[in-house]
């Protein structure tokens, strides 16, 4: 079996279940725009909602292929959704997320040059 490249398209059954009012929604993997460490949760950002998983970052990565990169230690972001790298002071990165709030996402020194890797920038 061949390995799936880095630039593999997530697969389209690829879902996480969420723990909603007493139901499990299923969340398309293409719908997450970020997802955030929370106290051994991690936090999905959504175009319009945020919502609580119980999988670690960890375990999103390991679901999430394709499109996602580990930014941070607490984030995990869906490359389609960067709009925007802005320097910071720190000689970090912060991105800015294609979402209507226009979130920001840290980006640590280390994954920095993946990142713009990645990118192609």
């Amino acid at each position: 079996a061949q390995e799936p490249s880095s630039s593999a398209v997530l697969d389209p059954l690829v879902r996480i279940p969420v723990q909603k009012d007493g139901r499990t929604v299923l969340v398309d993997g293409e719908a997450i725009v970020y997802a955030a460490a929370a106290r051994g949760y991690s936090s999905l950002k959504l175009a319009d909602d945020k919502l609580l998983v119980s999988f670690s970052l960890n375990e999103l990565e390991r679901r999430l292929q394709g499109h996602f990169f580990r930014v941070h230690r607490s984030y995990l972001v869906n490359l389609r959704y960067v709009r925007e790298l802005v320097p910071d002071f720190r000689g970090t990165l912060v991105m800015v997320m294609n979402d209507r709030q226009r979130s920001r996402v840290e980006v640590s020194r280390r994954h920095a040059r993946e990142l713009r890797k990645r990118l192609g920038v």
